[in-house]
């Protein structure tokens, strides 16, 4: 399990990177879709952060809906006219994105282990977290292909690993490295930059159905207990 922080320091660099999509999108080509059948990058925009935005308000309200049915957006009271342009979305991801950490970080450090109720049945504030880091990632690479195939270079998406690596729950294969890092028994540093190259993938491979769909809400759950 990541402790709090952990989980906060991995989902603020994860959204650091997807701000950079945004700053770099070209507004001229939202309506962009490689084919019919998927999302235009528009909506790859608003669907990206449809799932955060459905587990801030289920941790802080209680209400547990999912704000994406049927491929549109479908929670209005949520957004405004401005939920159609980059800085409009900008600003949604960092208010909602700001909820969540403040949330995140009003728990304490082992939170992550707290079940709730939800839609989609019981689930772990961790689980949570990483579903929606997931989701945002994933779309986040889709829309790495439009910027490629409209001739941009997307953003690299750069994450220093070891400060993900708890040191205080250490087998015996670790060590700890002079400058407090946590290094493996194969030894060197883990410092890890991955940069998402989706150049060689055609916009043929985005027919898969799934793209833009979840299972629909039902009632409205309460916070249960730690497992």
């Amino acid at each position: 399990m990541l402790a709090i922080d952990q989980l906060v320091a991995y989902w603020n660099n994860v959204r650091r990177v997807t701000l950079e999509f945004i700053d770099v999108y070209p507004p001229e080509h939202l309506s962009f879709r490689p084919v019919e059948s998927v999302f235009t990058a528009l909506e790859q925009f608003q669907h990206l952060i449809s799932s955060q935005v459905m587990f801030v308000r289920g941790w802080t309200e209680g209400t547990w809906a999912f704000p994406w049915q049927d491929g549109r957006w479908t929670s209005p009271n949520l957004v405004d006219e401005s939920f159609g342009t980059l800085p409009g979305l900008r600003d949604l991801y960092s208010r909602f994105h700001d909820r969540a950490v403040g949330f995140l970080q009003s728990l304490p450090d082992d939170g992550g282990t707290i079940v709730y109720q939800t839609h989609f049945g019981r689930l772990s504030v961790e689980a949570m977290v990483l579903y929606a880091i997931d989701e945002e990632i994933h779309h986040r690479a889709q829309l790495a292909i439009y910027l490629r195939m409209v001739g941009l270079e997307p953003p690299a998406f750069l994450q220093r690993y070891q400060d993900l690596t708890d040191c205080r729950r250490m087998g015996p294969q670790w060590v700890r490295s002079s400058n407090a890092d946590c290094v493996g028994c194969f030894g060197g540093l883990l410092t890890t930059s991955v940069h998402i190259s989706l150049a060689a993938i055609s916009g043929a491979q985005l027919k898969h159905k799934s793209v833009g769909q979840r299972p629909k809400a039902v009632q409205s759950p309460q916070k249960l207990e730690r497992h």
